[in-house]
C-alpha cells in the first residue's frame, strides 16, 4: 500500500516540477521580450516504444521534426521521413532499406490478417521513392520502386523490383507487381515495361533526397557529422551509383 501511494506522490510531483517548470520559462522569456513564451509547449515524441518493441534509425538518416516512428521499426542508413508521417508497428515489425525517400503525409503500418501467405511485416528495399500522401499496409517492396502520391498499397501486396505505381493509384490485397513493370489506375492496371533510364531515375531521386537533408545538416554546420557521413556514402554508392552515371550522364 505504501509503495503504491509512494509511487503515485512522485507521479503528482514529478508532473508538477515539469508545469512549474514550463511556466517559469515562459515568464523569463516574456521578461527578456522573447517571443517564444507565446508558443505552446509540445509534448510531441518523434521516436516512441510500444510496450518493449523500441525503433531503430540510422544517425544517417533524416526524419522530420513532427514525423512519428512508432513501434518495432528498423530505418537503415541514408533514409528520409518526410513532414507529418507516421510510421507505426504495433502489430508487426517495418524495415525500411537504405536511401529510401518517404514523402510528407504517408502512413505506414502493420496489418493483422494478410492474404497470400505474405508475412504481415511492412518491408521496403533500398533506393525507394514513396510519394507525399500515400498510405501503405504490410507489404513488401522490393529495391528501386518508384510509388506515386496519393497511392494506397494494401496488406499482402508484392512489388517488384525498379517498378513504378502511378500517382493516386490504388493496388488492392494480395496484388502481385511484376518487377520492371509500369502500373496505374484504381484498381492498378498493366501498362507496360520501364525503361531502364526510369529505374536509374528513381535510384537518383532516392539518392538526391538524402543529399539535400545532408546539405540541411551542413548549414547547421556539424562538420564532424557531415565528414562521416560523406565518406560513408562514397563508400556505399561507388559500385552502383556511378556505373548508371556514366550510362545516363544527360538524364
Amino acid at each position: 500500500m505504501f509503495k503504491y501511494s509512494y509511487l503515485g506522490m512522485r507521479s503528482f510531483f514529478g508532473k508538477l516540477v515539469t508545469e512549474v517548470g514550463g511556466d517559469l520559462e515562459r515568464m523569463g522569456s516574456s521578461l527578456c521580450e522573447d517571443v517564444a513564451y507565446k508558443q505552446v509547449f509540445s509534448r510531441h515524441r518523434n521516436i516512441a516504444n510500444i510496450n518493449t518493441s523500441k525503433p531503430e534509425v540510422s544517425e544517417s538518416s533524416y526524419y522530420t521534426p513532427n514525423c512519428t516512428i512508432l513501434g518495432d521499426v528498423h530505418v537503415s542508413s541514408f533514409s528520409t521521413i518526410g513532414y507529418n508521417t507516421t510510421i507505426r508497428a504495433e502489430i508487426s515489425p517495418i524495415r525500411i532499406g537504405n536511401y529510401v525517400s518517404i514523402g510528407d503525409h504517408t502512413i505506414i503500418h502493420s496489418w493483422y490478417f494478410v492474404p497470400n501467405g505474405v508475412p504481415s511485416t511492412v518491408y521496403i528495399g533500398d533506393h525507394t521513392v514513396i510519394g507525399s500522401g500515400c498510405s501503405i499496409a504490410s507489404c513488401i517492396i522490393d529495391e528501386q520502386v518508384n510509388i506515386g502520391a496519393r497511392t494506397i498499397v494494401s496488406e499482402g501486396v508484392k512489388i517488384g523490383k525498379g517498378a513504378i505505381i502511378a500517382p493516386n493509384s490504388y493496388i488492392p490485397p494480395g496484388r502481385i507487381i511484376p518487377e520492371g513493370t509500369y502500373w496505374e489506375g484504381s484498381p492498378v492496371t498493366f501498362v507496360r515495361e520501364v525503361k531502364e533510364e526510369e529505374v536509374y531515375a528513381t535510384y537518383i531521386k532516392s539518392y538526391d533526397s538524402w543529399v539535400e537533408r545532408n546539405e540541411h545538416d551542413k548549414a547547421l554546420n556539424d562538420e564532424q557529422l557531415i565528414e562521416r557521413r560523406s565518406e560513408e556514402v562514397k563508400e556505399y554508392v561507388s559500385e552502383n551509383y556511378f556505373g548508371w552515371r556514366a550510362k545516363y550522364s544527360d538524364i
